[in-house]
């Protein structure tokens, strides 16, 4: 659909007064101090990495492939050291971590487990989409954790979760 020129303006002065107000905002970081850097590691191939089907808390191993990928991880990140090491409790990401040199320092940390894809676990999204005519399955999957996640939040907390 073609805008209208009028339509157009009015965007282009929006945009620029977001970026006035950007440039405007004073940044109070001490040049002494040195910005931190991450790095982020994904585990390395498993078998449903290669059949497309979605993998979540299923606890799979890496492919051979897979570990020589995390092999070649250790040689990317070799004279790096790093303040902190988390690593997944999930076997995969536990070996990659181990392969790619940090196996001895890391902390396992059960907040980094994937998705947990309930009914959708180990299936493919064509599979998924075909059956259910859902328009996004990480969609869909996305309100059911944040639905749970609320009401843990609510249970533990002894608020209220509206809905």
């Amino acid at each position: 659909m073609l805008s209208s020129i009028s339509d157009i303006q009015q965007r282009n002065a929006s945009r620029t007064a977001v970026k006035n107000r950007f440039q405007q905002m004073e940044v109070s970081v001490p040049t002494t101090q040195a910005l931190q850097v991450v790095y982020l590691a994904r585990h390395g191939e498993t078998a449903w990495t290669l059949s497309g089907q979605h993998t979540g808390l299923t606890d799979l191993p890496l492919t051979e492939r897979g570990e020589r990928n995390a092999r070649r991880l250790q040689e990317r990140l070799q004279g790096l050291t790093f303040a902190k090491v988390l690593t997944s409790p999930l076997q995969r990401a536990r070996r990659t971590c181990e392969l790619a040199g940090f196996g001895a320092v890391a902390e396992i940390d059960g907040n980094l487990v994937e998705w947990n894809y309930g009914e959708y676990e180990g299936r493919r999204s064509a599979d998924i989409h075909r059956e259910r005519r859902i328009g996004n399955c990480f969609a869909t999957a996305a309100l059911a954790v944040n639905h749970r996640a609320r009401s843990a939040h609510a249970r533990t907390t002894q608020s209220n979760v509206y809905e």
